[in-house]
Parts: C-alpha cells; structure tokens; sequence
C-alpha cells in the first residue's frame, strides 16, 4: 500500500451546515436535528435510526 498524507479532518470538528429530506416522512432535517437526536443505547444497533425525527 502506498503511503500517503491523510485527508482527515481532526476529531471534533464541527460538520458543515446541511439540512437532508427524510424519505419517509418528507421532513427536512438539518445538522443540528441530527446532533440533538435522542440517543437510547438500548436500540443501539447497526443501521438503526432513532424515531425522535
């Protein structure tokens, strides 16, 4: 494998401002909604999505 410089960006970056369409319900939901999403460790499960949108 070829070294190369890394393009990442720090741990604890603040991501852009974007705002995405929910497909199912059609709402849009912004950075902000996703951060401030309510987290239940126990549905803690891959490719879960919680229902707090």
């Amino acid at each position: 494998m070829a070294r190369v410089e890394s393009k990442m960006v720090q741990l604890g970056t603040l991501a852009p401002a974007f705002e995405l369409v929910d497909v199912i319900s059609g709402k849009a939901l912004s950075r902000d909604d996703v951060f401030t999403a309510t987290w239940d460790e126990s549905k803690a499960t891959p490719g879960y999505m919680p229902d707090c949108w």
